[in-house]
């Protein structure tokens, strides 16, 4: 596995004692729902390989894809494709709706072949059916409605609303979601998996890692303890929560981080240090993130601060641990080996696991 977890500073006998009995239950909870018992199945990461070719035929004819989508959605596919390397063939659309940045993203595709995939499992914002609707008419005036349905895809279920009305016209490929389905457990469907297959990210090792955190025995032993860091977060220490991070590949994941905790009521903000520690709220818990590995280091001259070991990775790895252990906030770090699929899925899955435990927990303690 590569994640480790350090929940040195917390008050770990007491919120065990607080919260006995509960974890247990609410994995008991978990394990009857379809997105945990769908992936634990014994083959459950083979169904991959038809996704990977359906979302190759649209990438392999478009230089440059559209993601329309919102809320947890859209976070977890930055939060991949910001963590992982990936061809840079998607752009997001669906959080803005800001003339401005509208105007650099319609600049930045001119001359490329291009395609969508739009994603909602509730009803859509404005700012996603205006993202869809936008992009749709640029892909309309490209290429016709000849190749039109070919080059959008569409990613619903049910409980959509706009875009399963879309999908009625025949206007566009339809993927549908189970109708259980939902943005703060989707790191394992479509919603995610469809997208960065896109992006050239192979799906079935990250459904292989999704199932190995599923699957371990750290559930058995003390893998909830963030979970109830974070239900102790959600009653006490003002609700807010900092999400500190050293490493800008972190920055997707952290603002995923950030919405699946806002739905537990917890005041969840991202905080890119060390530039930004000075924004760190005073009584907040704190979520540290670090990767032991950089994918590239620079080696750094000899300055007032630089470490000891001459680069910038060290530097980074020894100011993050002084802060974690000097400072006096309720505080807990998840570390992982190194930026790549294995790690961020098992990362993803954990955080996904984690949320729900809490939701369990604060709803029925």
């Amino acid at each position: 596995m590569n994640i480790k977890l350090d929940g040195s500073f917390i008050d770990e006998k007491t919120m065990v004692e607080k919260y006995r009995g509960y974890s247990s239950k609410a994995l008991d909870y978990l394990w009857t729902t379809h997105w945990v018992k769908e992936g634990i199945m014994p083959n459950f990461e083979d169904g991959a390989e038809e996704l990977r070719k359906a979302a190759d035929t649209l990438r392999f004819s478009c230089e440059k894809i559209f993601v329309a989508a919102g809320g947890c959605i859209l976070a977890s596919v930055k939060a991949v494709l910001g963590s992982c390397e990936n061809d840079g063939r998607i752009i997001f659309l669906g959080d803005s709706i800001s003339p401005a940045e509208y105007g650099e993203i319609i600049k930045t595709v001119k001359g490329f072949s291009l395609g969508m995939i739009a994603i909602s499992c509730k009803e859509e914002p404005v700012e996603q059916i205006a993202a869809f609707s936008i992009a749709r008419d640029i892909i309309k005036n490209l290429y016709g409605m000849q190749e039109f349905e070919k080059r959008i895809v569409i990613i619903t279920g049910k409980n959509g609303v706009f875009l399963p009305q879309i999908a009625s016209e025949g206007t566009s490929k339809l993927r549908l979601l189970s109708e259980d389905a939902e943005e703060d457990t989707a790191i394992s469907t479509e919603m995610l998996i469809f997208p960065i297959a896109a992006a050239g990210i192979n799906p079935t090792v990250f459904l292989r890692n999704f199932k190995e955190i599923l699957t371990s025995t750290m559930w058995d032993l003390d893998g909830d303890r963030y979970s109830l860091f974070l239900a102790e977060a959600a009653k006490k220490h003002g609700r807010c929560e900092d999400i500190i991070f050293w490493q800008r590949e972190f920055s997707g994941i952290a603002n995923w981080i950030c919405a699946l905790h806002r739905k537990l009521g917890i005041n969840s903000k991202a905080v890119y240090a060390p530039g930004e520690l000075t924004a760190t709220r005073k009584g907040a818990s704190q979520t540290h993130l670090f990767c032991e590995e950089e994918n590239l280091d620079v080696i750094t001259p000899i300055f007032p601060g630089a470490s000891m070991e001459g680069t910038l990775s060290h530097l980074v790895k020894e100011r993050q641990e002084l802060l974690y252990r000097e400072n006096k906030n309720a505080r807990f770090k998840i570390t992982i080996e190194r930026f790549d699929v294995e790690a961020i899925a098992q990362l993803m899955t954990f955080l996904q696991i984690s949320n729900e435990i809490s939701r369990y927990i604060l709803k029925k303690s």
